[in-house]
């Protein structure tokens, strides 16, 4: 094997790594959330588990990937740890269907039909549509599709590249004595698995042993260890995202190690044992891709037939293995960094953290009216945890969506991740409003007194800012945007109310009804809840921007035109509420 030989071999193996790599980008991008989704629902059993995972590596080709998603799914706790080993299992058989995809280059025949299926015929017209499309349309959909089409082009020729490479080890003895070695098990699982561990991918390994098959001297003895040890270099990746992880995301990736690890020595002993007392008539025969493809399919399907039933076993020795830390911090994170490489689910699992935001914005509102109505100091310490936790999830939610957009792949989610860091924004200023609030209450509670009529005021006031948090919330949590026109007159009326209220308290001053100390403490009460409705507003606004991605879209521009009665709509809502909440009070 020439110099040039070993150079054509290299190359073969970038653009087939390079290959695999941009068709599953292409498959996740146009996958989307849709993948969390289907991982989240359709796993309430082992079984269910088993099928989910075959279906989410077939499509985005990568058991690697699609473990390390389960283990940051744990790790947030998305999903309970029994709920991974069925989609850990099924990853493993959803992986083969690059191997299979890859035996079309073992094709032989005369037949123009069975020729256009060879990846020699069809890889480049793969391409030249690939980058068609990438030229010719702006759709970011279009452009996700193209890259699964040059990728499997690149794949395929990367393929053929390596094949022609290994050629002239067909007659080379070393080559040969090489594989010989292999044929001892314990050796060609090693190798299987430190070539796997290199490579990170099992599909690609098992994809450059494909094309080393084209050499014709490598028998069905050295390839069964090799396969069985790919399986076991692939759960190198997941245990290393684990690390990072809480015990139960350490626990995930032990069990894709514990499966696959179990699984080979079963498959081993019993194979073995036949080899041993009746034997394999092809055991000394050479294969081809197809051989290769057929044996990890049937390899990693009974392997987990057999473990199906035994998978609490597996789940037990993976709890025993990593023990509970006493000193480990038990809140989980929906902001998981093994979700990052996937930028679709790494945005919708911001917006589970801004959704919680929400209803941590809600209870405090709840506990700033009941604690102005009596001092309990269990309500101080539930309010005060919730502000602890909003200003760290505004932090952390931030600090997230910008590693987010640093991956290029983001740039399909700018319109989203704009939304949520906005959003985030004004779901913590409203907080801090809060907070006002509840220290002005605290403050004051024992030295000044409010007039009943001050009392009415604003418990109608806390009613109204109830309602449009209420509103708010939905319409964030729904992609609901037929909620604007009632928020922003809601919103209007409660601009209203505070220029009323404030009107009449100064007449209670005159009247002597009250003092200054009770009238700084009302004009702080009723201020801060109407800048909590502003915040609202503002939410509302980010979310119409979102869902109509308009980039120019002006909420300034787009208010004003309410106020000034350009929507018959808005002016109904606006008596609506003006009768619900001033004139009553």
């Amino acid at each position: 094997m020439s110099i040039f030989d070993i150079l054509t071999l290299a190359g073969g193996v970038g653009m087939f790594l390079y290959g695999i790599t941009i068709m599953s980008d292409g498959l996740e991008k146009t996958a989307g959330a849709k993948l969390e989704k289907t991982i989240e629902t359709w796993t309430g059993n082992v079984i269910k588990g088993v099928l989910v995972g075959m279906l989410v590596t077939a499509v985005i080709q990568s058991s690697t990937a699609t473990t390390v998603m389960v283990v940051g799914f744990v790790n947030a706790g998305v999903m309970k740890l029994s709920q991974s080993v069925g989609v850990i299992m099924g990853a493993n058989i959803g992986t083969t269907v690059t191997a299979q995809i890859l035996r079309l280059s073992g094709i032989s025949s005369d037949n123009v039909w069975l020729n256009l299926l060879k990846p020699s015929s069809f890889a480049p017209v793969l391409i030249v549509i690939g980058v068609i499309m990438i030229m010719f349309s702006k759709k970011n959909k279009i452009k996700n599709i193209s890259m699964i089409l040059i990728g499997l082009g690149i794949l395929f020729m990367g393929m053929g590249t390596m094949e022609t490479a290994v050629s002239p080890l067909r007659d080379n003895e070393a080559f040969a004595r090489i594989f010989t070695l292999f044929k001892n098990p314990v050796a060609g699982v090693g190798a299987g698995a430190v070539a796997t561990v290199i490579i990170q991918s099992s599909s690609a390994s098992v994809g450059i042993l494909q094309a080393l098959a084209k050499t014709g001297i490598i028998t069905f003895s050295a390839v069964f260890p090799i396969i069985m040890g790919q399986n076991i270099g692939t759960c190198l990746t997941a245990i290393v995202s684990g690390l990072g992880g809480n015990k139960n995301a350490r626990r995930a990736s032990m069990i894709h190690l514990y499966f696959n690890l179990i699984g080979t020595i079963l498959f081993l002993t019993v194979f073995y044992s036949y080899q041993y007392f009746i034997g394999f008539p092809f055991w000394n025969d050479t294969v081809n891709s197809g051989n290769i493809a057929d044996f990890h399919l049937i390899f990693n399907v009974s392997t987990t037939i057999v473990l199906i039933p035994f998978y609490k076993l597996i789940l037990k020795l993976a709890t025993i293995t990593v023990k509970s830390d006493d000193n480990e911090n038990e809140e989980v994170s929906y902001l998981d960094d093994h979700f990052l490489s996937t930028p679709a689910i790494a945005v919708e699992q911001s917006r589970k953290a801004v959704k919680e935001m929400s209803k941590i914005t809600a209870e405090n509102l709840r506990y700033s009216k009941e604690f102005l109505f009596g001092i309990d100091k269990k309500l101080f310490v539930n309010f005060s945890e919730n502000e602890e936790k909003l200003d760290k999830l505004e932090t952390a939610v931030e600090n997230y969506l910008v590693k987010v957009s640093e991956n290029e792949a983001a740039s399909d989610f700018n319109f989203e991740i704009s939304e949520l860091l906005h959003c985030s924004d004004d779901f913590e200023r409203a907080g801090d409003n809060l907070v006002n609030i509840f220290e002005l209450i605290e403050r004051t509670k024992d030295d000044v007194k409010l007039t009943d009529d001050a009392i009415k005021e604003i418990e109608g006031m806390f009613k109204a800012v109830e309602e449009i948090t209420e509103l708010t919330n939905e319409s964030f949590v729904s992609h609901n945007i037929e909620n604007v026109i009632r928020i922003e007159a809601l919103e209007e009326t409660i601009d209203n109310m505070k220029r009323m209220f404030k009107a009449k308290h100064i007449d209670r001053l005159k009247l002597g009804k009250c003092n200054a100390e009770s009238g700084i403490l009302f004009l702080d009460i009723i201020a801060n809840l109407e800048r909590v409705a502003d915040h609202c507003s503002d939410i509302v606004m980010h979310v119409v921007r979102f869902e109509t991605k308009n980039e120019n879209f002006n909420h300034h521009t787009y208010i004003r035109e309410l106020h000034n009665g350009n929507d018959v709509n808005y002016g109904n809502l606006l008596r609506e509420y003006e009768d619900k909440y001033i004139v009553k009070a």
